[in-house]
């Protein structure tokens, strides 16, 4: 499901035969709101992104994660394709 890491704080999740577990959000970086040949604002990407997907409880004041930060517990090979999936608990 989309953004379902969100709800993974504190989990571990296997990603193909290694164990991560999941440490904290990544937040958003205002620069995609910048005109890259100017370094202007000229794009509000992080409001469009909150329109769509709403205010959220975040680890930094910014309230808009990007991701998570994981750990490896368990290492292990990972391949392009492997499944991503949270352990229950």
């Amino acid at each position: 499901a989309p953004h379902e890491e969100d709800t993974w704080d504190r989990r571990l999740v296997r990603v193909g035969a290694a164990e991560i577990r999941v440490v904290g959000q990544v937040p958003r970086c205002v620069v995609t709101t910048q005109d890259p040949a100017t370094g202007h604002k000229d794009l509000d990407t992080l409001k469009a992104i909150t329109d769509y997907r709403g205010v959220m409880e975040a680890d930094d004041e910014r309230g808009l994660p990007f991701g998570v930060y994981g750990e490896v517990e368990t290492p292990g090979v990972v391949r392009v394709g492997d499944e991503v999936a949270p352990r229950s608990g």
